[in-house]
């Protein structure tokens, strides 16, 4: 190997994990969809949710369901470097929507 060499590298980094539980009086709540996080992940049984961001990301993360709504409302992450677990929200026994009733027409 004569003279000098030049090694260009470029270096990219991996995507981090949002993760958390939605609750109701403690207890996981199923079928809650994180709006905001790539693929708008749903809850499962025990109400865990994860999701992957890029590196570097920020994004907004709503709770959404058809009949409650949750504390905090919404969380804002800015400049996702890493792993952000235990994000979790609970259901606002303040506010929810009317579960649905039944058909009273006539």
């Amino acid at each position: 190997m004569d003279g000098d060499k030049t090694v260009t590298a470029t270096f990219a980094h991996g995507a981090c994990a949002i993760s958390g539980t939605v609750t109701v009086s403690g207890t996981g709540l199923a079928g809650v969809t994180m709006t905001g996080l790539p693929g708008d992940p749903v809850t499962d049984a025990s109400g865990f949710y994860t999701a992957a961001v890029d590196y570097g990301s920020t994004v907004t993360v709503t709770p959404t369901h058809s009949y409650y709504t949750f504390e905090p409302s919404s969380q804002t992450y800015t400049n996702v470097a890493a792993d952000i677990t235990g994000q979790n929200y609970g259901r606002d026994p303040h506010c929810h929507a009317a579960a649905p009733g039944p058909d009273r027409s006539l």
